[in-house]
């Protein structure tokens, strides 16, 4: 049975199934690995009946109704929710079996509540790459590397040679189906803390198109979990996203064509190598625990209005508490994400805790105000908090647990010998951080980090920068955080905001608006809503290593997405791998960066005939940074001669096409932002009147002299002068670096939303 989801975002469920349930698939004992829309979980079936416990804490019964005992036939499984959020719900999942995977719809109703439906997709957790004679699912070519991409753990690149592979230093695969219908391979680690972990993916294929589920395993162990899988198979050709839509070639009567990217050679700087710098060992001793109560697991808030909930997860250790919201539909918290911390406590008696919501480093962005909490259970499975503000008191939250977790506490070693999860190891750092022992965090977040936690690597990378618990390694550090930041970390975003304002990084204002709007948009703590910091596609955008061969076949597109994110993390190298891989499909933008990095040794040695052709091509696209680009490098005689004339000319022609001015203004520093707007347009109201109140103005009037009427404008008293009109004014100069002369902000597009 299941005790508890152990995280969000399909992860890893533990459960205590015997080992020979894995081998049977008949209704009376089944195994499946469920998705559906809340994320991955295993149902495990005896005699037709199962007890579902679903990531948003909801119970359910289930029930086999209809089950095809061969390969192919009708599934119908009845489910009624017991407890949870969900109490009162009765569906129906019905589906289709095809070999091992089942796919179809499930229908629900809820009273008081409107009907639904969603999909979901299971696989029979049995060796179902077997049941079929090899005949009836002939392979078909397999591909010499596929893109996997895991819910919730990022991407990594599997290779293959026929039907053996590997994730290079990590693992060995084996494919064992491999058709149009179905995709089967057994991964099994190799190196690292998790040597001897197994798992079997099987996905739907769909086109080129693989989605599954992956189930692990300690070698001789049940199975410990099941998560969310996808791929795309590289297709015979990939045409780029966005080359399809720029707009057709000047006549070569205006602009005689160029060369050829393959006559573009740059060479690429070497990297800096840097050696590791592993934690030194923690003295870690064990903690008597002054707490009598143990808050592990999974809560639901009790007493709310009709149609509100809220779910939690608690993790307790040494003393200190952290609370995270699971799912919450309450009114004044609507735009809490998963992950949002509701609460940091230490306890202070064997029946008490005390601490406060989570209030960022950033905080005026954030929505969570410092209440003073004070948490005291009320029984085995109750806890209740009480907030107060300044003093005051504010109100009082009631929680029920639904499941429990068992947290041991540990010593940690980097070799991660108990097996401790990476984000489980993530936040054992942070409890280490409460604890003032940076030693020891710092080993816990070494340890998530080498599994892949990308929080975890931007925090071991701000201890190395800041000499948190370790020597300071300035380069070390930042090369953690900004590898951080390429994956997606949240934490890694805003500190890498931090390193363009003089933390490390030359400093650059573009790029600290980039990542600071990322952490922004990115961190549950923040509201996402169409006023406040609206989350945009890009802001998801990461970045896999890169190969100039492209042996993923990635498309323009995405390559583009990849090259500016590592451009904008000053990752130079990357980017120019990836945004050459942009070009060669026709990409213009990406044209547009490799000329400035060119032209400016960006990742490549100066070449100023390369960023000229660069350039000279994108420009001859129409594409209008380009043009304003390829002006400026006329007028400066950056690899052509200075001609001040056809700079002129090609600058002209770029402010008459579609967002010329734009790009005009941003590259020339004169762009004002709608909230700089406002603010220079209120400073400018503010000046007038005081101007006008310290400097009079003469009204408009006729004067005679003698016989003739004479018109007299209004006029202000000659030599009056408003010191506090001009400081005003002095408030609101155009502050915008002209892009040339500031190399660090050279940016070729506007994708993003105005900071």
């Amino acid at each position: 049975m299941w005790s508890r989801w152990a995280f969000l975002f399909a992860s890893l469920i533990f459960f205590a199934a015997p080992v020979a349930a894995v081998a049977q698939s008949s209704p009376s004992h089944s195994l499946l690995a469920v998705c559906e829309g809340d994320g991955c979980l295993l149902w495990e079936f005896h005699g037709g009946h199962a007890t579902g416990t679903f990531p948003d804490g909801a119970i359910a019964s289930l029930t086999i109704e209809q089950f095809p005992q061969s390969e192919s036939g009708a599934v119908t499984i009845r489910r009624a929710d017991t407890s949870g959020v969900g109490k009162g719900i009765t569906g129906t999942y019905t589906g289709t079996r095809k070999g091992s995977i089942i796919e179809g719809k499930l229908s629900w109703t809820w009273p008081g509540h409107p009907d639904g439906n969603a999909d979901w997709i299971a696989v029979m957790l049995t060796d179902t790459v077997h049941t079929a004679p090899a005949a009836a699912h002939p392979f078909i070519p397999i591909p010499s590397s596929l893109s996997v991409c895991e819910d919730g753990h990022g991407c990594s690149m599997w290779t293959f040679n026929g039907k053996t592979g590997a994730i290079p230093g990590l693992a060995n695969l084996s494919v064992e189906r491999f058709d149009n219908t179905v995709v089967a391979v057994r991964r099994q680690e190799v190196a690292g803390t998790l040597k001897g972990l197994e798992a079997l993916y099987v996905g739907l294929r769909r086109g080129n198109k693989v989605d599954g589920v992956a189930t692990w395993k300690w070698s001789g162990q049940p199975p410990v979990g099941i998560l969310g899988w996808h791929a795309t198979l590289p297709s015979p050709a990939a045409p780029s996203e966005v080359a399809a839509a720029q707009p057709a070639p000047a006549a070569s009567s205006e602009l005689p064509p160029g060369l050829p990217i393959e006559k573009l050679v740059d060479v690429v700087k070497p990297d800096e190598v840097l050696r590791d710098q592993p934690p030194p060992p923690a003295q870690w001793q064990p903690k008597k625990t002054v707490a009598a109560f143990d808050l592990n697991g999974t809560w639901e808030a009790q007493g709310l209005p009709a149609g509100q909930s809220e779910t939690i997860s608690v993790f307790q250790l040494r003393d200190h508490l952290v609370a995270t919201t699971i799912k919450t539909t309450v009114r004044d918290e609507q735009y809490f994400s998963p992950g949002t911390i509701r609460f940091r406590a230490t306890v202070t008696g064997p029946d008490s805790a005390s601490g406060q919501f989570e209030d960022e480093d950033m905080g005026a962005y954030t929505i969570i105000d410092a209440f003073d909490t004070v948490i005291k259970p009320t029984g085995p499975d109750d806890f209740q908090t009480s907030q107060s503000l300044m003093g005051n008191h504010v109100n009082d939250f009631h929680y029920h647990r639904i499941s429990a977790n068992r947290v041991e506490d540990i010593p940690c070693e980097t070799s991660n010998p108990h097996h401790i999860f990476r984000d489980e190891a993530l936040q054992r750092g942070d409890i280490y951080l409460l604890e003032n022992d940076p030693l020891t965090a710092n080993c816990w977040f070494y340890s998530a980090a080498a599994e892949g936690n990308s929080d975890a690597r931007a925090e071991y990378g701000r201890s190395l920068h800041d000499g948190r618990g370790l020597p300071v390694n300035l380069p070390l550090g930042i090369r953690w955080i900004q590898r951080a930041a390429m994956d997606g970390s949240v934490r890694a975003s805003g500190y890498m905001s931090i390193l363009f304002t003089g933390g490390g990084l030359p400093p650059s204002k573009q790029r600290h608006n980039y990542w600071l709007a990322r952490y922004l948009g990115t961190n549950p703590m923040v509201i996402h809503d169409n006023h406040h910091n609206s989350k945009w596609t890009w802001m998801d955008d990461t970045v896999l290593p890169c190969s100039p061969s492209n042996p993923k076949h990635v498309n323009g597109g995405d390559a583009l997405k990849m090259g500016r994110v590592a451009y904008e993390a000053q990752s130079f190298q990357i980017a120019h791998c990836w945004l050459r891989i942009s070009a060669e499909q026709g990409d213009m933008t990406a044209w547009t960066y490799l000329g400035i990095m060119s032209a400016f040794g960006m990742g490549v040695e100066t070449n100023e005939k390369n960023a000229f052709g660069y350039m000279y091509h994108a420009a001859r696209e129409k594409n209008v940074y380009a043009m304003v680009y390829l002006a400026n490098f006329y007028r400066i005689g950056i690899g052509v001669g200075a001609s001040d004339a056809n700079a002129q000319i090609i600058m002209n022609a770029a402010t008459d096409r579609p967002g010329g001015e734009d790009a005009f203004m941003r590259v020339e520093g004169t762009f004002v932002s709608p909230s700089k707007a406002l603010f220079v347009g209120m400073n400018l109201l503010e000046a007038t009147v005081v101007d006008e109140l310290q400097c009079p103005a003469s009204p408009a009037h006729f004067e005679y002299h003698g016989n003739l009427r004479v018109w007299v404008p209004a006029s202000k008293p000659a030599g009056c002068t408003s010191p506090e009109s001009d400081r005003i004014m002095s408030r609101i100069k155009i502050d915008g670096p002209n892009q040339f002369s500031t190399p660090e902000e050279l940016y070729p597009e506007n994708p993003f939303h105005d900071f």
